[in-house]
């Protein structure tokens, strides 16, 4: 039996996925802040928007990792636009960790 094609192409697959990555990444800005902000009023409630904030971080590292699998996959294919867009999550995590190396080593 022959395999259907997919309507939804590869460089719709590989945008979607980094604008979720994105999109989370950009999520855990606000628990992280509420996390913080009400840090002297409960510990409990702290940690709780602390750990919403790392939790969406990470979903957010797992996704932007698989669209820059799917975008090396399905390179040709993309234009450059989306190439960008696919690429944009892992330059995003890279330079977090340089500017956290660089405030440690100067800190």
């Amino acid at each position: 039996m022959a395999r259907a094609s997919s309507a939804v192409g590869p460089g719709r697959r590989v945008r979607n996925t980094a604008v979720w990555s994105l999109a989370l990444f950009m999520a855990s800005v606000p628990a992280a802040m509420f996390g913080s902000a009400i840090a002297g009023d409960s510990a409990g409630v702290a940690i709780v928007g602390g750990l919403l904030g790392l939790a969406f971080w990470i979903v957010a590292l797992a996704v932007g990792l698989w669209a820059t699998f799917l975008a090396f996959r399905h390179w040709d294919a993309l234009t450059v636009g989306v190439r960008w867009l696919a690429l944009s999550p892992v330059a995003i995590i890279s330079v977090l960790l340089l500017l956290a190396g660089v405030a440690a080593t100067f800190a």
